[in-house]
């Protein structure tokens, strides 16, 4: 059993607001800004940077309940939504293994540390891509599965709260590390 859905992405003929231009698509044009404007900061300025990258972060988070709120649910939406969140990890995830690159003196240590951020890249990029690229092609919902235990739970882990806390524990890991650059840390010594 499968659901199809429509992939639609043209605007509606009833003299509304072309999709692109719907509010919480704008925020995502405004966290790309907000990214691309924290990347001078990363290596030099830890303040600058998380600010940036936490507003960033905060306007992700206002994108599902403004499209929401103001009926502006697109698939164009979503698409751009997870790329932007999507772009923020990975460039968290770059500066962080960049730094450790460049801060870990004993070789082992620095080439375990790189594998680890490039793991985690990794396995965030497949996870996500994977997922909404084969339900979009296939034109089915993401993780359709006949184990009912398997089904409950994922229907759990896209609870919103429960979903939104593993994420923002996930940023906080990366973030923790990269703020160990700026600080002194054992894993300098």
């Amino acid at each position: 059993m499968s659901s199809k859905k429509t992939h639609s992405t043209l605007p509606a003929d009833d003299g509304s607001v072309s999709i692109p231009l719907h509010v919480a698509n704008v925020l995502g044009y405004i966290r790309f800004g907000l990214i691309l404007a924290s990347w001078p900061f990363a290596m030099k300025d830890a303040h600058t940077f998380l600010c940036l990258y936490a507003t960033a972060y905060v306007l992700g988070m206002l994108h599902d309940f403004l499209a929401g709120l103001l009926n502006q649910h697109s698939f164009f939406g979503t698409q751009w939504d997870i790329l932007m969140t999507r772009f923020a990890t990975s460039s968290l995830i770059f500066v962080v293994r960049k730094l450790g690159l460049e801060a870990i003196k004993d070789e082992w240590e620095r080439m375990s540390f790189a594998f680890l951020f490039a793991s985690i890249f990794l396995s965030d990029f497949v996870s996500y891509w994977f997922q909404v690229y084969s339900s979009y092609l296939l034109d089915e919902e993401s993780h359709v599965t006949p184990n009912p235990l398997v089904q409950g739970l994922l229907r759990f882990l896209k609870v919103a709260p429960v979903a939104g806390i593993m994420n923002l524990l996930a940023e906080l890991y990366i973030v923790d590390h990269y703020l160990a650059f700026f600080h002194n840390h054992p894993i300098q010594s």
